[in-house]
């Protein structure tokens, strides 16, 4: 569901995933900082909220204001088409919240095991990467797994719902590489936009921001 409607009929979503998406997409645009800190702030705000339990009047509160702040914005500090878009998503997590849909599914951000000088560690850590980025017909995924484990290797949309899963099962440790054609889990063909591939593993989480052209 890429433009933000319509998920009163769909499973769960994580409202983390969606803000940090979101906030993503903002902080890409070439707008004035002190406009995507409002916007991010109240996002990050009403994810927040959510989490802790606040009542679901409350985070509609924080969501309404990004609402008629990027309204107000639109056309002069916004240009309309990411105001549209933002509008769309932003609308579209307040009705998956009066739907009753939205979880929390915080993402742990990854901790080094061993913090402390990085020269000649480079290959210590988690890494991720995705090209060519934009893309139009296939992006290359490639990361590196200090550790042989159980991964999963996601696409997720802005709207905080996974879109496809790329891998999910047995890792051995060192460089991987995965394709994704911009498919959904059917196969169908999904609409261009900012999509979020996850890797999760047994040394932490990482997400990069693809854009898929259309």
């Amino acid at each position: 569901d890429q433009d933000g409607l319509g998920l009163a009929c769909d499973p769960e979503v994580c409202i983390n995933t969606a803000v940090d998406g979101l906030n993503a997409y903002v902080n890409g645009l070439s707008i004035s900082s002190s406009i995507k800190r409002a916007i991010t702030r109240r996002l990050g705000l009403a994810a927040s909220k959510f989490c802790s339990g606040y009542s679901t009047g409350s985070v509609i509160s924080s969501l309404d204001y990004v609402v008629s702040y990027v309204q107000y914005q639109s056309g002069s500090g916004i240009p309309v088409d990411a105001a549209d878009y933002i509008l769309a998503q932003v609308n579209g997590l307040i009705g998956a919240l009066n739907a009753g849909v939205v979880v929390c599914c915080p993402v742990p951000a990854f901790m080094p095991a061993n913090p402390g000088p990085a020269a000649g560690q480079a290959e210590a850590a988690l890494q991720l990467d995705a090209n060519p980025n934009p893309f139009r017909e296939e992006v290359t995924i490639r990361f590196y797994l200090p550790e042989a484990g159980p991964a999963a290797l996601e696409a997720f949309n802005l709207n905080g719902q996974r879109v496809t899963t790329l891998h999910s099962g047995y890792l051995d440790a060192g460089f991987q590489r995965f394709s994704w054609n911009g498919s959904g889990e059917g196969g169908q063909r999904l609409s261009g936009g900012v999509y979020l591939i996850r890797l999760q593993a047994e040394s932490g989480t990482l997400t990069q921001k693809v854009s898929l052209m259309r």
